[in-house]
């Protein structure tokens, strides 16, 4: 059954299959809409999802629930680009490279370590070294103690 002109609607009851907006029946999928979609409620997806190219604008907040069967989020960056970038009022806070080095602070956007922080870090507890640490500026112990030039503490 076709209704209306452009094939507005289109239902191929021999397949099960209908179209909105197009006649191209397509045997993997059961409803084909071509065109802008706006659905006042919830959309509710049992299964897998998959999102091609889209630009999400406006929205409220992504709010992702795992009840246990696997990671929450898996990103999988195919190419040469970051794989993922969070902005603050547009600038950039935090930022996963194509290396997946992990750059935090507002200037930030290309780490170079493993961990790369612009800004000043506070560790609540303890700071574990595997190796060595290496100091570039000055040492301050209690904002007043500081450490200066070539200093080397040895414990026996």
């Amino acid at each position: 059954m076709d209704i209306g002109n452009n094939h507005a609607l289109y239902i191929d009851n021999s397949n099960n299959k209908v179209c909105i907006n197009t006649n191209i029946i397509d045997p993997s999928y059961n409803l084909i809409i071509n065109g802008n979609t706006l659905i006042e409620g919830d959309l509710i997806v049992n299964g897998t999802t998959k999102i091609v190219d889209t630009s999400n604008n406006n929205i409220n907040n992504l709010n992702l629930i795992n009840h246990g069967t696997g990671p929450a989020l898996i990103i999988n960056q195919i190419g040469d680009q970051p794989i993922v970038q969070f902005k603050d009022d547009n600038v950039p806070v935090f930022h996963i490279a194509n290396n997946g080095l992990v750059g935090i602070g507002k200037s930030n956007i290309n780490p170079t370590h493993t961990l790369d922080v612009s800004g000043n870090v506070y560790i609540k507890n303890n700071l574990n070294v595997g190796e060595k640490i290496n100091i570039t500026g000055p040492i301050v112990l209690n904002d007043k103690s500081y450490i200066y030039g070539n200093f080397q503490y040895y414990s026996h």
